[in-house]
């Protein structure tokens, strides 16, 4: 399970439970409950697989640094969402909360999507207030959604159903069905890059 957290303005994705372990394993070791394991090819395989991703967020124009969201706060977007939020973008909002990501670009198979902000949970301004984007966007779409972030021309990146980690492009201007642009959240993050020119 990813996880956030802050080291100098920066935030990092990481295996939540590749630390666990980890500790367990000091934990059970200093106690002289078990010996430490000898890395062997595949275990080091697997370390070297978990990927960190390093991305920053930047705060401007009406895109305020907010503290992290509450539990009442993410209870009233899985209302709207009629189930619980995917667990990834709930530490997202609990930590992070929002922001102009640095670097921005979902690149895609023929145009990309230029995040303009993720929402947070209780933003002065409604416009990248994550449950009033949400209750926008899914008004527009005709369906139930939750905006997670906006490209400032009225495309959203949502998230579908509940049980579904995907995150998907829903274009105002279009009749077709979104787009799915990641397989969850945390792979979002992980996918962001420059674009090329």
């Amino acid at each position: 399970m990813p996880a956030l957290r802050s080291v100098a303005g920066v935030w990092h994705s990481a295996g939540v439970a590749a630390k666990k372990a980890k500790r367990a394993t000091k934990k059970a070791s200093k106690a002289g409950k078990t010996k430490p394991r000898k890395a062997t090819a595949t275990s080091r395989t697997r370390r070297a697989a978990k990927p960190t991703t390093v991305v920053q967020f930047q705060y401007v124009r009406l895109v305020k640094r907010l503290p992290g969201a509450s539990a009442t706060q993410l209870a009233a977007i899985e209302r709207h969402f009629g189930g619980a939020l995917p667990t990834d973008y709930a530490e997202f909002l609990r930590g992070v909360n929002g922001g102009c990501p640095a670097p921005s670009y979902v690149p895609g198979k023929r145009f990309g999507f230029g995040i303009e902000a993720f929402y947070g949970a209780g933003a002065a301004s409604d416009y990248y207030d994550v449950l009033h984007a949400s209750k926008r966007t899914s008004a527009n779409a005709g369906r139930t959604v939750v905006a997670i972030a906006g490209d400032g021309s009225g495309d959203q990146l949502v998230l579908l159903a509940p049980g579904d980690p995907a995150v998907y492009w829903w274009a105002h201007d279009d009749d077709d069905e979104p787009r799915r642009v990641a397989k969850s959240f945390d792979a979002l993050l992980a996918s962001l890059t420059i674009p090329k020119d």
